[in-house]
């Protein structure tokens, strides 16, 4: 095996695999959990060429990925939680288009995951574990399967912003959670609950509307959040859209409608259950396309927090919000 990393943490030429590592991701734990697994890399690897790059502020893996994809790496891997799965998938894709990168050697680079972070909703939709080990197992052997991107634009300091997300978008009080988990993570697996109830404090339900399939505007009275889904999970293990399949060409919406603190708690047991599709106040849409904003001029109500918008966990912008699938974009390794 051969690692390839220049010193500025850019990549080589590297022939085979490239594993991009967030250094700080997981509390600092992912680099560790990273440097204990060399023996089994080194075993699991010994026949290919592989390099390593860790990661060193914001969007960098999306660049690391995007230059080993051109060079046609045969995976590029991404080591740590959703949102550097959420950064590798955006490499993927040409900057500021839609279009997957091409690679020099004709055949598209495939997608590779190492669960180390302290998100790992994704793998959940394939009845992964959060196992590292088990993890480079499954990569080595290579096996692919084609599976759908969505892509978001959003509203983002005076102009409209896109990315791709690989796992679920999601606005409103979910967006706003999002933003309030990082101070929580030294819970663990409790950070998103408890960030959810800090988040019902600021949060007011808002009227919107959505336009499905490019058909005519309907309207959400009093949303709460909407979470546009290309997989199952999020927030730390909640089973939000159950009958999501990440191939299938299709989003899975779930809006959230008149909710309060209480009924959160309430119904929390039945969200990680996957069984709140039936519940008052929640409706449940398959879509290949779909537009919202805020029903009131604008995307802020006076006195109110602007409905905010992420994807993967990763904050975007705010409303108004276009969300599409990309049908088998990119291959993964499963």
């Amino acid at each position: 095996m051969t690692e390839a990393m220049t010193a500025d943490g850019g990549v080589d030429d590297v022939d085979d695999f490239l594993f991009i590592i967030n250094p700080k991701g997981g509390n600092g734990q992912t680099l560790k959990r990273w440097r204990q697994l060399a023996p089994e890399l080194e075993a699991t690897f010994k026949d290919f060429k592989v390099g390593q790059a860790l990661t060193t502020g914001p969007a960098h893996a999306t660049t690391l990925a995007r230059d080993a994809c051109k060079k046609g790496v045969l995976g590029v891997i991404a080591v740590g939680g959703d949102g550097t799965i959420h950064e590798v998938v955006n490499g993927f894709f040409e900057e500021d288009t839609a279009k997957v990168v091409s690679s020099r050697r004709g055949k598209r680079t495939a997608l590779g995951i190492v669960p180390a972070g302290t998100g790992s909703d994704f793998i959940r939709s394939f009845g992964w574990k959060a196992d590292s080990r088990a993890a480079l197992a499954r990569l080595v052997r290579g096996q692919r399967k084609a599976i759908d991107v969505g892509r978001v634009t959003c509203w983002d300091n005076g102009k409209m912003k896109s990315r791709f997300f690989i796992n679920e978008a999601d606005l409103g009080l979910t967006a706003l959670v999002g933003r309030g988990v990082p101070p929580w993570k030294w819970l663990g697996g409790l950070s998103y609950s408890a960030a959810t109830v800090q988040a019902f404090f600021s949060h007011v339900n808002t009227d919107l509307r959505m336009k499905v399939d490019g058909g005519p505007w309907q309207a959400v009275p009093q949303n709460t959040g909407t979470i546009v889904a290309n997989a199952q999970y999020f927030g730390g293990g909640m089973k939000i859209a159950p009958k999501a399949d990440p191939a299938d060409g299709q989003l899975d919406v779930l809006a959230m409608s008149h909710f309060r603190w209480y009924d959160f708690l309430r119904s929390s047991p039945r969200l990680f259950a996957g069984t709140h599709i039936d519940l008052k106040g929640v409706t449940a849409l398959r879509v290949k396309t779909l537009e919202i904003e805020a029903a009131l001029e604008g995307d802020k109500v006076p006195g109110r927090q602007p409905f905010l918008v992420q994807a993967d966990g990763e904050p975007l912008g705010t409303l108004p919000a276009s969300f599409s699938i990309l049908p088998g974009a990119i291959d993964l390794l499963v």
